[in-house]
Order: structure tokens, then sequence, then C-alpha cells
């Protein structure tokens, strides 16, 4: 499986990435040295209530599902939040597409979107969704 292939230790990159490819999917400007900057202030990245507030700030709410096998009921696009391998790291993907056979979903490790099979993304540790929802205020 191609798709998180390498695991990465104390790396915020996937943070930034996936709150990026959440702006850029919702159309909201940003400036990324502004985004950068926020991110910084926060000491763990990898929280969830991290990904949240910085989402929050730039107009999109989230609420936090338990149990990644809900996602066939929910809206897209979502975060998935996964445990990377046999680490405590926590890492975020955006899926943005299901069908019977494939997810489309941002890969943060290479930066874009990828294809994979149901299959593959069903092996994937995710833990809990973030169900999002834009326009629940103006943000910054």
């Amino acid at each position: 499986m191609k798709f998180f292939k390498k695991i990465r230790r104390g790396n915020r990159l996937d943070l930034e990435g996936s709150c990026k490819f959440i702006l850029d999917f919702y159309d909201i400007t940003y400036r990324k040295i502004d985004l950068s900057a926020l991110i910084a202030t926060y000491q763990d990245w990898q929280s969830v209530q991290t990904i949240r507030d910085i989402l929050f700030g730039y107009g999109i709410d989230s609420t936090r599902v338990a149990g990644a096998n809900k996602y066939a009921e929910v809206d897209l696009p979502f975060i998935g939040v996964f445990r990377r391998g046999d680490l405590c790291f926590t890492g975020f993907t955006v899926v943005i597409a299901i069908d019977w056979a494939n997810v489309t979903l941002f890969d943060p490790f290479v930066k874009k979107q990828q294809i994979i099979t149901l299959n593959d993304f069903n092996s994937l540790d995710i833990s809990d969704l973030l169900l999002l929802n834009r326009g629940v205020h103006t943000g910054r």
C-alpha cells in the first residue's frame, strides 16, 4: 500500500497540509505564513483539538465522532484522525470522496490527492472523524 507507507515522526507538516487542503477546498482566503505561524503557537500540534481550533479560526466548525466505521454515513469532506503505526503519534487526512471501491483523500506525506482502495482505507488505523461544517461563523 503506497499511502502512508513512510511513517514520519515529529513532523507537523501533515497538520499544516491538511489545514491548507481544507481551506483551499472551501475557497477560504488565507496567507500561508499566517497559517504556519498560527500552527507554531500550538505545542501539541498532533492534538485533534489543535486542528479543530485552527479551522474554527477560519470559519469551519467541526464535530468529533469516535470510530472510523461511521464514515459511510457522513457528509464529505471529513478529516480522518489516524495513528501512525505502532507509534503514539496522530496524523490527519482529508477524505473528499468515497464510493463502493475507492476513497479519494489528501495524502499528507506527498501533499496531494490520492485514490486508494476502500480495503486499504479500512486497514488504516483511523480512530476518529472530524465532521466539517463550513459557514458557522466568519472566522478570521
